[in-house]
């Protein structure tokens, strides 16, 4: 089964960008204009996400798929693992206060 949603090229984004600019629409009816005469999966809200990132598509090159700082943000890894290890410290604790408590 083809997966239902399908990442959109930097180029395509440029297109819807300066579709609107041309045409002077809302970002809601280029998505309609989109999805119904290109045949596109694209939705309101992602078009008016493109549109309020124009500046930055625009200056984005082609050859990209995303905008430099989007996707996961990277871990705080020293704090996860001080998290981890609580967690794994209380729940020793929580067992320890179950087997007691049995005898």
């Amino acid at each position: 089964m083809p997966p239902s949603r399908l990442p959109k090229s930097m180029a395509e984004k440029k297109e819807v960008v300066t579709w609107i600019e041309l045409h002077g629409v809302t970002p809601a009816k280029a998505a309609d204009l989109f999805q119904n005469e290109r045949g596109w999966k694209v939705s309101a809200a992602q078009v008016r996400y493109w549109w309020k990132q124009k500046e930055s598509i625009k200056n984005a090159p082609v050859s990209n798929l995303r905008l430099r700082g989007a996707g996961a943000k990277p871990r705080l890894a020293e704090v996860e693992d001080m998290i981890f290890d609580q967690v794994l410290f209380l729940r020793s604790e929580k067992k320890k206060s179950l087997t007691r408590s049995n005898h």
